[in-house]
């Protein structure tokens, strides 16, 4: 990656030739403001090459994007543009990118990450309900009448609630030369700021280190 202050940025292509590496593309960014190139990986394939910039705000202010270009005839060429599912404002989307086999994953370390809440999950009703509501059908198992144990709407209904800043990792699966979103990864933690910042991938997992975390001992840093 090639960074200016003044223009846009670039990314340069070198191609390994008789032992000496000989430049071969460049590619660049759209404008000077969106940090182009913050991060770059290439699939094991060598197919694939995803550029990051994680203050693209096209969409949303600083929410940023994910390049994604093919090796067509030799000459990489953008076929995706990424952007964070959740479409939340300064995500720093693609602030840090790695290839491992057929996944992509991207981190977004000032994302929001979802906490979920089950709605009457597991609620039984009460031993003396027929004396407390005055029917005999209430908790009597022999009538078609009976109420029995229940979780009302099975888990069906459940709400969620964001936790500010959390940081979030996704992943994208390859699937005929295009990336498709497969999941979000997050730790779900209060205290667990800009979880993904530092992120590798490698054998089917992906490790993030959090040198400010605070441990349950008072120890400071971990690695997830």
């Amino acid at each position: 990656t090639a960074k200016y202050e003044n223009k846009p940025n670039k990314v340069i292509v070198y191609r390994s030739l008789n032992g000496h590496f000989i430049k071969d593309q460049e590619i660049v960014a759209e404008n000077s403001t969106m940090d182009f190139g913050a991060d770059v990986t290439i699939s094991a394939d060598g197919m694939l090459i995803a550029i990051s910039a994680p203050f693209d705000d096209d969409i949303i202010e600083k929410q940023g994007a994910v390049y994604v270009y093919q090796q067509v005839n030799g000459v990489f060429e953008l076929s995706q543009r990424l952007t964070s599912v959740n479409g939340r404002r300064k995500e720093y989307f693609g602030s840090t990118l790695d290839f491992d086999g057929n996944t992509l994953f991207v981190s977004a370390y000032r994302a929001d990450s979802d906490k979920e809440t089950y709605f009457d999950a597991h609620t039984e009703i009460l031993t003396g309900a027929a004396d407390i509501f005055g029917s005999k059908y209430v908790y009597d198992t022999e009538s078609e009448k009976s109420s029995t144990p229940t979780t009302f709407d099975n888990d069906f209904t459940r709400f969620a609630s964001s936790i500010d800043n959390n940081g979030v990792i996704y992943a994208y699966d390859r699937i005929d030369d295009t990336l498709v979103y497969g999941q979000q990864i997050d730790l779900k933690d209060p205290e667990a700021k800009f979880f993904g910042r530092i992120a590798l991938a490698k054998n089917n997992h992906v490790y993030t280190g959090m040198p400010s975390y605070i441990n349950a001992d008072g120890k400071k840093g971990a690695l997830f």
